[in-house]
């Protein structure tokens, strides 16, 4: 009778000890959500931020040097044109390495995302 009791007891600690790992488990998850959630709102943010700041930046320079191969051409239209063209060669060069990029993002993303030293 003595082993059924201890048995019993047995069993029923090990059932709140279950419990309280999946209750530790539980507030683990939620802990690392919220943190991957944070995380990656700030890098939207400073995405847009940098994002937005690079693209002004590359229209005021696009038009400076659009201006100034112009009247190195004597031709306002060739100085557009030529500008025009480098982004048109850039963004030749970007979808012939794009499979490179893609791959790159997406290692960066994994390691920011997924590496449990984070928490």
């Amino acid at each position: 009778m003595d082993t059924f009791k201890s048995s019993k007891e047995e069993l029923i600690d090990g059932g709140s000890h279950l419990k309280e790992y999946a209750k530790k488990e539980y507030e683990y998850s939620k802990l690392k959500i919220f943190f991957q959630i944070a995380s990656l709102t700030t890098s939207i943010a400073k995405a847009i931020l940098i994002g937005t700041a690079f693209t002004l930046f590359t229209v005021f320079i696009s038009f400076a040097l659009a201006i100034g191969l112009g009247q190195l051409f004597n031709n306002m239209y060739l100085g557009y044109i030529a500008v025009a063209g480098l982004y048109l060669l850039i963004a030749v060069f970007i979808y012939a390495f794009r499979s490179k990029l893609e791959r790159f993002i997406v290692q960066k993303l994994s390691k920011t995302y997924f590496d449990d030293e984070n928490i």
